[in-house]
């Protein structure tokens, strides 16, 4: 399930979210994480869910 993430930013905070077989990954961020942090840890989860065929 490639290409399945939701992005979202206001003022410093944010979020991410990933679509998996099963569920989907949110991760809310606010500073000090960066969106690129909080982008890559929700990512790398739902892409072991994925390979888990989860």
């Amino acid at each position: 399930l490639k290409g399945l993430v939701i992005r979202g930013k206001k003022g410093p905070g944010g979020i991410t979210i990933k679509k998996t077989n099963q569920a989907l990954i949110i991760g809310i961020y606010d500073e000090p994480m960066t969106p690129g942090q909080c982008n890559m840890i929700v990512e790398r989860l739902g892409d072991y869910l994925v390979e888990q065929g989860l």
